[in-house]
């Protein structure tokens, strides 16, 4: 390791390019945790007991302990009780991951370190491909789904209701993409914008029915386009109908700050 120089004629002495040693439960967490990201430790494999992960990285019992509960807190691993009991890794569950981005969403929003502009530009940056994909991949079976989320969201009149049908076409049209890392990524996206910045209020301030309609209008021109397999016309309708949302967001947000 080479010593790296600062400013001598300002401190008289060199500093060292070196990282900060962490506690050492995180540090075999760490490795724990890249074995199992690896797929060295599959779902379902038992972790050693206690004593031997002790004896393997040269520390207490006490300390892999702590290790084994940061994992745990992290949905990583389990611990069952009994003869057969131990750790095991836990199984890959994209409904859990999904629900724990969505929670580091809603820190990031919550202390304004991402703004209500990037959540919507990530949206965009995801649910137009979408759209394009799914024109391409769709199943009868998909665009039955798509149809019954647009008819019970033009059914509706409660804004809240409304919201609730709206969000579920848009989820219809990730499934038909037919890539499940997609959903696991932008439906965290839904649930922080939803909570953090979209309003819905009662009496004057909820959205109007000519805002609703514009919805319906804008989710028939989607599903057309993927009904014809026409993904270059999906896209486009997507990313229009995503433009007149993100402008209403933002309004509402702005709205809500002011008051």
């Amino acid at each position: 390791m080479t010593p790296r120089a600062t400013d001598g004629a300002a401190t008289g002495r060199a500093t060292l390019p070196v990282d900060r040693i962490r506690p050492a439960y995180e540090q075999i967490a760490g490795q724990l945790r890249a074995l199992i990201v690896q797929g060295a430790l599959a779902p379902g494999d038992r972790l050693p007991v206690e004593t031997e992960m002790a004896a393997a990285f040269g520390v207490s019992r006490g300390t892999v302990r702590e290790a084994l509960r940061l994992l745990s807190a992290r949905n990583l691993i389990y611990s069952t009780r009994g003869a057969t009991g131990g750790c095991f890794v836990a199984p890959t569950d994209p409904a859990a991951i999904s629900e724990y981005l969505e929670t580091g969403i809603g820190l990031l929003s919550g202390n304004n370190s991402v703004g209500l502009d990037e959540l919507l530009e990530a949206r965009q940056l995801l649910e137009v491909p979408a759209a394009r994909l799914a024109a391409q991949r769709r199943s009868p079976e998909h665009l039955d789904e798509i149809r019954a989320a647009l008819r019970s969201e033009m059914a509706e009149t409660e804004s809240g209701v409304r919201h609730h049908h709206h969000r579920r076409f848009h989820v219809m049209v990730l499934a038909a993409a037919g890539n499940r890392l997609l959903e696991v990524m932008t439906l965290p996206i839904f649930g922080v914008i939803r909570t953090r910045f979209v309003i819905e209020p009662q009496g004057s301030q909820a959205p109007p029915l000519d805002f609703w309609r514009g919805v319906d209008s804008d989710h028939e021109e989607i599903l057309d386009a993927i009904t014809a397999g026409d993904s270059e016309a999906a896209g486009t309708a997507m990313f229009e109908h995503l433009l007149r949302l993100n402008a209403t967001y933002l309004k509402a947000a702005d709205a809500a700050s002011a008051s």
